[in-house]
C-alpha cells in the first residue's frame, strides 16, 4: 500500500507539476519635469528627453553601454515632458534639441536614482542656443581665399598642459573666402586658418631672399598663438565680420636622405611630412615629400620654427618602419638630415584576470585591446600600435623605437575590476613612460582584480555656494598615476547631490567636488594647480573591497585666465 501511494504522489508529480509562485512585478517609476532656454526662460519645444540605464554588469558595478535600455519622450509647447515605465535604478539623462545644448549653469540632474513606482517631479532641464563664428579669410593683398580650412580653438588641459585644441569641426571657406562655423559651445575660443595638409601655395623667390608662403594664422590677422585674440563666445551669439589676412612669411625647405641601416639609400618606399612641435595636434606644414631614386627627401614651405621631420614607409605587406628627427628652422634652409628608419620593436604580454570566472574571463579577455600611447605630446609612428588581447589572455603590439610610451588597456570587463598592475619583470610600469629603444622593457602582465574600493557620499548645497553644474573628481595622488585612466575618474551628481565610484584600485587618492560652468573642469589636469590646492582635496585612502563613505563641500571652479 505505501508503494501504491507513493507512485501516485509520483504520477502526481508528473501531471501537476510544483508551480513556485510569480514574483510580483514590481511598479514602474516617471519622471516629468520641463526643458527651457538658458538664455530667455522660454520653453523648448519638441526637445528630446532620453533616460538611459546604466546597468550593473558581471562585477556589479554600474556602466553605460551601447545595448544599456533608454526610454524618450519629446516635451511639448510648454516645454514638459513625462517619462513612463521605467525600471527602477540609476539613469543618466541627455536633453538634445538641434541648435541647441545643455545648459552648464543647470543643477546637474543628470544622473537620477529611481526606486520602484517612484513619481519623480520638478525637474528643469536647460539648453543653450549654440553660437555661430563667421567671416572671411583674405590674402595678403586683401583677395578672397577659397578652400582654405578654418578651425574653433577652445582651452583645455591635456596630458597637465594647457593647450588651445579644436573644438568643432571645422568649415573650408568658399569662393567668396567665407566661412560660417555653426555648433559653436559658449567660452573663450581661438580662430586659426591654415590651407589644407599644411601645403600652402609658395611665391618664387627673388634672388637672394627666401620664397614667400602663408602661415597658419589666427584671428585678427596674428602668426603667434600667443598674439591671437580671444573671443568670448555667449549662447546663441552670433559673432559675425571675423575676418582674417593670411599671413605670408619666408618660408624653407627642409632636405636630407633616408638610409637603412648600412648607411645606404633606403630602397623602400616612403613619405616624409614636418609637423610644428608647439601646440596641439602636430600640425603638418609645408609639402610632404616622396622617395627619390637616390633616396633622398625635400619639404618645402617651411616657416622658421621648430618641427618634427617624421618618415614611414609605405611597406603594404608588412608593418611600417619610421623615423623621427627634431629640426629647428632659423631663417634658412636645412640640408643634411638623415633620416634611419627602425623597424617596430614587438611587445608581448599577457592579462591575467584574478578572481574571474574562467569562461566570463574568456569572454572578456577578447573584448580587450592593448594600446601603446605616447607619453607627453610625441607621436606614436610605425608599428600596430595596439593589440588584441587573445582567448588565453595574451597580446602583440609594436611600435617604432622612437619617443616614449605608456601602455593602456581597453574594453573587456574594466568596469567590473580594475588593473591592478603593469609590469615586466620587477619594473613597474603602471601610468610610468618607458622606452622601445634597446628592444623594449620586456615580456608585459597585466593583472586585473575584483576586489575593488568605492567611494560614496553627497555634495551639500550651501546658501550662498559656488553654484553650477557639480562635478566629483577622485585623482591618484600619485600624479604619475593620473595619466593612467583609472587614475583619474569623475562623476556627476543625482538630484540629491549623491555621487557613486566604484571598481576603485587601492590607494591614495585626492578628492573634490567642484561647481563651475568649466565644460570639462580641465584646470584639474594641471599638476601645478593641483600642487597648490592641496588643501582643497580630500585625502583617502582606499583599502582593496572598502567602501568609504565622504560628505564634501563643493568650491568654486577658478576663472579662466584672460
Amino acid at each position: 500500500m505505501e508503494f501504491i501511494t507513493n507512485m501516485n504522489f509520483a504520477i502526481a508529480l508528473i501531471f501537476f507539476p510544483l508551480v513556485a509562485p510569480a514574483q510580483e512585478a514590481q511598479p514602474k517609476a516617471s519622471v516629468e519635469g520641463v526643458v527651457v532656454n538658458d538664455v530667455t526662460g522660454a520653453p523648448v519645444r519638441r526637445a528630446e528627453v532620453t533616460l538611459t540605464l546604466m546597468t550593473p554588469n558581471s562585477g556589479g558595478a554600474i556602466m553605460l553601454g551601447p545595448s544599456s535600455p533608454s526610454v524618450s519622450a519629446a516635451t511639448d509647447a510648454e516645454g514638459k515632458f513625462r517619462v513612463e515605465n521605467l525600471e527602477a535604478g540609476r539613469y543618466m539623462v541627455a536633453v538634445r534639441k538641434q541648435g541647441m545644448m545643455m545648459g552648464r549653469t543647470a543643477a546637474d540632474n543628470r544622473t537620477l536614482n529611481l526606486t520602484a513606482g517612484q513619481e519623480m517631479k520638478g525637474l528643469r532641464y536647460k539648453l543653450q542656443p549654440q553660437a555661430i563664428i563667421a567671416g572671411r579669410v583674405l590674402d595678403d593683398e586683401g583677395e578672397p581665399l577659397q578652400g582654405v580650412q578654418v578651425q574653433v580653438l577652445g582651452r583645455q588641459m591635456l596630458r597637465g598642459k594647457a593647450q588651445w585644441v579644436p573644438v568643432s569641426g571645422g568649415a573650408p571657406t568658399n569662393d567668396r573666402g567665407e566661412f560660417r562655423i555653426p555648433d559653436v559651445q559658449p567660452g573663450r575660443m581661438m580662430v586659426s586658418v591654415a590651407y589644407m595638409g599644411g601645403a600652402t601655395p609658395t611665391v618664387a623667390a627673388e634672388p637672394g631672399k627666401p620664397a614667400m608662403g602663408f602661415t597658419r594664422t589666427y584671428y585678427p590677422g596674428v602668426a603667434e598663438q600667443s598674439q591671437a585674440t580671444v573671443l568670448k563666445v555667449t549662447a546663441g551669439a552670433e559673432l559675425s565680420g571675423i575676418d582674417i589676412q593670411l599671413r605670408r612669411v619666408p618660408v624653407f625647405t627642409i632636405r636630407g636622405k633616408a638610409v637603412d641601416g648600412t648607411g645606404a639609400p633606403l630602397a623602400a618606399d616612403f613619405f616624409v611630412n614636418v609637423m610644428s612641435r608647439e601646440g596641439f595636434g602636430f600640425m603638418p606644414v609645408g609639402r610632404f615629400s616622396t622617395r627619390r631614386q637616390d633616396g633622398s627627401f625635400e619639404v618645402s614651405g617651411v616657416p622658421s620654427g621648430s618641427y618634427v621631420v617624421m618618415l614611414r614607409t609605405m611597406n603594404r605587406n608588412s608593418e611600417q618602419s619610421a623615423a623621427i628627427e627634431n629640426v629647428d628652422v632659423n631663417g634658412s634652409d636645412v640640408a643634411g638630415v638623415t633620416l634611419r628608419p627602425q623597424p617596430p620593436v614587438v611587445l608581448q604580454g599577457q592579462v591575467v584576470m584574478e578572481g574571474v570566472e574562467p569562461e566570463k574571463a574568456k569572454a572578456a579577455l577578447t573584448s580587450m585591446r592593448v594600446m601603446l600611447a605616447a607619453a607627453g605630446m610625441g607621436l606614436v609612428v610605425g608599428g600596430s600600435m595596439s593589440g588584441q588581447v587573445k582567448e588565453d589572455g595574451s597580446f602583440t603590439v609594436s611600435a617604432a623605437p622612437v619617443g616614449k610610451y605608456r601602455l593602456q588597456v581597453f574594453g573587456g570587463i574594466q568596469q567590473a575590476s580594475y588593473v591592478a598592475e603593469i609590469r615586466a619583470g620587477s619594473v613597474d610600469l603602471l601610468g610610468r613612460e618607458f622606452e622601445l629603444a634597446g628592444g623594449g622593457p620586456g615580456a608585459i602582465k597585466v593583472v586585473f582584480r575584483t576586489d575593488g574600493a568605492s567611494v560614496t557620499g553627497t555634495v551639500e548645497t550651501l546658501e550662498n555656494g559656488p553654484t553650477g553644474r557639480v562635478m566629483v573628481t577622485l585623482m591618484a595622488k600619485e600624479a604619475e598615476l593620473r595619466e593612467f585612466s583609472a587614475g583619474f575618474r569623475t562623476t556627476g551628481v543625482d538630484q540629491k547631490g549623491g555621487f557613486n565610484l566604484t571598481v576603485l584600485r587601492p590607494g591614495d587618492y585626492l578628492l573634490i567636488a567642484v561647481a563651475g560652468t568649466d565644460p570639462d573642469f580641465g584646470f584639474l589636469r594641471d599638476a601645478e594647480w593641483v600642487a597648490a590646492n592641496l588643501s582643497k582635496f580630500k585625502q583617502v585612502t582606499l583599502k582593496a573591497g572598502q567602501t568609504e563613505r565622504i560628505q564634501l563641500k563643493p568650491i568654486a571652479a577658478p576663472a579662466e585666465p584672460e
